[in-house]
């Protein structure tokens, strides 16, 4: 089978998956649109290796969400710095079972929302999400503080960060390969500005004058 004129059956084939998972793939990004060849959409070696990167990747344990993320700042999937998620997630059950979600209708929706984003990840009746999110929601609940309120900030968080990552990924859409690994650095100044505002810090006056001429 030549493997560069693929058309899409042929393609799902030759990746081990059905034709509606390619077609999702790429309504999601995670695989370039096809080329045409007259009213044939036509694959090529570029799509069979991405999709295999992908399904090698989600059986290390990464969720699409970071697929798209880490494509997104341009590093392949086979690089070293996509994250395993079974090496770096938290078991958060305990606490939402202290929370009793199901009696909680905000608080189901949060998580609710948060599932579908991939920034909290199900398995069996197990919920598991970063470390860095499930060490700050335990200190949260050690605090004293309403576990609830914590997910409802989590869930708003979302709500800013998915058009603020629409503007990294266009960004950083028109660099080349190498230059798109900015999108990393752009999220982490996107990060820290937001950490500056929650802490309220003041480095400067806000009276203060920037003089490009001086």
């Amino acid at each position: 089978m030549e493997t560069d004129r693929l058309s899409l059956e042929e393609l799902s084939a030759a990746a081990g998956m059905t034709a509606r998972n390619v077609r999702a793939y790429q309504t999601k990004g995670l695989i370039p649109p096809p080329s045409r060849a007259g009213r044939r959409s036509v694959y090529g070696t570029e799509h069979l290796h991405r999709l295999q990167a992908i399904e090698r990747a989600r059986r290390r344990g990464a969720s699409l969400s970071l697929i798209a993320a880490h494509l997104a700042e341009g590093r392949p999937l086979d690089d070293d710095t996509l994250v395993d998620w079974h090496r770096t997630a938290e078991d958060i059950t305990p606490l939402l079972e202290r929370l009793d979600i199901q009696r909680d209708p905000a608080a189901n929706a949060h998580v609710g929302e948060l599932l579908r984003a991939g920034v909290f990840r199900t398995e069996g009746r197990r919920v598991y999400t970063g470390r860095e999110l499930a060490e700050a929601l335990t200190t949260v609940q050690r605090q004293g503080l309403p576990l609830g309120v914590a997910l409802g900030i989590a869930q708003r968080a979302l709500q800013a960060a998915v058009p603020l990552a629409e503007t990294i990924r266009e960004s950083v859409a028109v660099l080349d390969g190498s230059a798109a690994r900015a999108g990393r650095n752009l999220g982490e100044v996107a990060g820290t500005v937001f950490r500056h505002v929650i802490r309220g810090d003041r480095s400067a006056d806000p009276g203060d004058q920037f003089d490009l001429d001086r």
